[in-house]
């Protein structure tokens, strides 16, 4: 009787494991680091996460932005070449902190508890004087 016992439960643990490293595989995977592309960048927007069935990709693409492409000194006329216009709502005239949109977070809910954002200040000269990345 206790092998049986022993023997469903080896079965059970086994089998929470196999779910449990196959959701977090799928996870790590829809989130996997892909190489930046200007093209596809300008492409990205805040629509991705609101029902239009197309997986937003701006937040895979950020690190390879921040290692190879993004350099402080920038100007606003080149980051609009590479990035183009930033986030609905920044008037690129006179701001001197430009956002860009990377994903949206949900919990529980159909509303985002958050928004993450590549934030891009620049100096009056016009160039960038810091790059950050908001955390959810």
């Amino acid at each position: 009787m206790h092998k049986i016992i022993l023997k469903a439960a080896i079965v059970i643990i086994f089998t929470i494991s196999i779910i449990v490293s196959g959701v977090l595989g799928l996870e790590l995977w829809a989130n996997r680091d892909i190489p930046f592309d200007s093209k596809s960048w300008q492409r990205g927007n805040i629509a991705q996460t609101t029902g239009s069935g197309i997986e937003p990709f701006r937040h895979r693409m950020v690190n390879d932005l921040l290692e190879q492409h993004l350099r402080i000194g920038m100007t606003k006329n080149e980051i609009l070449l590479l990035l183009g216009d930033p986030w609905p709502g920044n008037d690129i005239s006179w701001k001197d902190e430009w956002r860009y949109w990377l994903n949206d977070y949900f919990g529980f809910d159909v509303f985002p508890v958050c928004a993450e954002a590549l934030i891009l200040n620049f100096s009056q000269e016009g160039k960038i004087s810091n790059i950050s990345v908001s955390e959810c």
